[in-house]
């Protein structure tokens, strides 16, 4: 992605939405992949995400900067002692996707996603999709 925003920087006159990808798993998987150091620890990859983050502020790309901006700040204790895969699965029943659908995007099993759901509902305190939708957004859970 990094990569991409440089070359685009240097054709000015090509708008950016046309050379990005279509897949944005693809993108987050390599964002996921550029592990960052503690914040005491700033190295390599943090550095690297910082430019990322100054060259695609510049550039208007809001989605890829919310993605770097996750990448870079120091996550605290998740609400409910979720871990990032449950808040990523509760994020996705809270736009209102199906089991099916949140598995062909995470890559999972149907059986996990619905394991996933279970182990959610039980540590926030809910027992139905709406009211988990509720508590993301009442925690600030959504991105």
């Amino acid at each position: 992605m990094f990569e991409d925003a440089l070359e685009v920087r240097d054709e000015p006159h090509v708008p950016f939405a046309h050379h990005r990808s279509d897949d944005r798993s693809s993108q987050s998987h390599r964002l996921r992949e550029a592990q960052v150091e503690g914040p005491d620890e700033p190295g390599a990859a943090r550095l690297e995400l910082e430019s990322a983050r100054e060259l695609l502020a510049g550039l208007g790309t809001t989605p890829d900067l919310r993605q770097v901006d996750a990448l870079v700040t120091p996550a605290g204790p998740a609400p409910g002692g979720l871990s990032e895969r449950e808040i990523e699965v509760l994020r996705l029943v809270a736009a209102g996707l199906t089991n099916r659908a949140i598995a062909a995007q995470l890559y999972l099993s149907e059986r996990t996603v619905h394991r996933h759901i279970s182990n959610i509902f039980g540590r926030i305190g809910v027992n139905s999709r709406a009211a988990a939708a509720t508590y993301a957004v009442q925690h600030h859970l959504l991105a």
